[in-house]
């Protein structure tokens, strides 16, 4: 009889060790997943809408890291396959760099023109200050600095990094803010991803880097280059944590970086 109390009484005690043990296993796995969501949220200027909440990619390793960033800017390996990509040039040449450092503070880029480089068929330094805003998440900035006569500037908001293409209201506001400059001269919204016929970009989005999805954006067009910078700084500080821009040595507006004749 004794025996057969103390038999159950074990039977009693492993099976509840079996139950807390799989309840923490459980636990373990909720954390985890938990921690790969990670959120951000855009605020907007004072009695604006409240932009969404944007949902990072869930998969973590869909966004580069900053040392990665680094070292494909310096034409290193990634440590992460598939950051880089041989097709779509990042590395920068000495001037490049000189623009990518300021850029990296301000926090919204300066081309000149598109920033082409001929020898590579594309803009290393608009590629990788793209991966740079994809990597901490925030609204990717470049200012086109116009070449011709007049020069007219270009500044495109690039919303992909955010990885999401909920995007209308901070798309507005945006454009709303473009319109209070003096030198405005008119601006385009492509970042509807649906009224652009783009069906592939949500899933693209969860699970691509960054150079293969499309750019949806918001381009603004300034007839002063005052004022296209100071847009752009602008938005730095509302959407990008940019601080207030100050102008420093070799921080100029004719700048040769990503000459188009650069070899």
């Amino acid at each position: 009889m004794l025996r057969r109390i103390l038999a159950a009484m074990v039977t009693f005690l492993v099976v509840n060790l079996m139950v807390v043990t799989s309840l923490r296993a459980s636990a373990r796995v909720a954390s985890r997943a938990s921690s790969a969501l990670r959120f951000t949220s855009l605020r907007l200027g004072a009695g604006a809408a409240r932009a969404p909440t944007c949902l990072f990619a869930s998969k973590v390793s869909v966004r580069p890291t900053l040392d990665d960033v680094e070292r494909i800017s310096r034409g290193e390996a990634a440590k992460r396959r598939g950051t880089g990509s041989r097709a779509v040039p990042h590395r920068l040449n000495q001037m490049e760099r000189k623009e990518w450092d300021l850029a990296k503070k301000r926090r919204y880029m300066l081309l000149r023109g598109s920033g082409y480089r001929k020898e590579r068929g594309a803009s290393p330094l608009a590629n990788i200050y793209r991966q740079l805003c994809d990597a901490v998440g925030v609204v990717c900035i470049t200012v086109a600095r116009g070449v011709g006569n007049p020069p007219l500037d270009e500044v495109v908001v690039d919303f992909s990094p955010l990885r999401t293409t909920d995007v209308a209201a901070l798309a507005q506001e945006c454009l709303d803010a473009a319109r209070q400059f003096t030198s405005f001269q008119g601006s385009v919204d492509n970042s509807n991803v649906a009224a652009l016929g783009w069906t592939e970009v949500e899933e693209s989005l969860q699970v691509d880097v960054i150079w293969r999805i499309p750019v949806f954006s918001v381009v603004a067009t300034f007839g002063d280059r005052g004022d296209s910078r100071r847009y752009a700084a602008l938005l730095a500080q509302k959407y990008a944590g940019g601080m207030a821009e100050e102008r420093g040595e070799g921080d100029d507006d004719d700048g040769d970086e990503g000459r188009e004749d650069d070899a």
